[in-house]
């Protein structure tokens, strides 16, 4: 199949809008022009995101090689930031709390159960007092 210069072609579908978006970023920023297709569906519907088949990343045809060698280093660290440098970091370090000592094993999930139990009450009430009788 020919490709001709001005036509875009998929060099990547990704599952969010955010993820597409990050991808143009960083293609961008090795100076290819790449475009985000189906985002604004997806948000406008998320449940559709599988039936699209997912948020496109588009380039030029005349770019789909130096955007797939991009993707590659990517996805091979090549294009990550440096750590910092140990020297910059405060002399005092702020001291936090073990947070497993802070929440017994599994007390997240009484919280989620008392969460949907609070609203599930403020459901029932609000409906009790807008259909009582006069």
């Amino acid at each position: 199949m020919d490709k001709q210069a001005g036509d875009f072609v998929r060099i990547a579908t990704c599952a969010t809008p955010t993820e597409a978006h990050l991808m143009q970023g960083m293609l961008a920023s090795v100076g290819l022009s790449a475009r985000v297709a189906d985002a604004n569906f997806i948000q406008a519907d998320p449940w559709m995101t599988q039936a699209v088949g997912g948020v496109r990343v588009l380039v030029p045809a005349d770019e789909v090689d130096a955007a797939r060698r991009a993707l590659a280093d990517y996805d091979g660290g090549a294009l990550a930031l440096p750590d910092e440098d140990p020297d910059d970091t405060p002399t005092a370090s702020v001291q936090r709390p073990d947070a497993s000592r802070l929440l017994p094993a599994g007390a997240w999930r009484w919280g989620f159960v008392l969460l949907a139990l609070a609203v599930a009450a403020g459901h029932l009430a609000r409906s009790w007092f807008a259909h009582r009788p006069p």
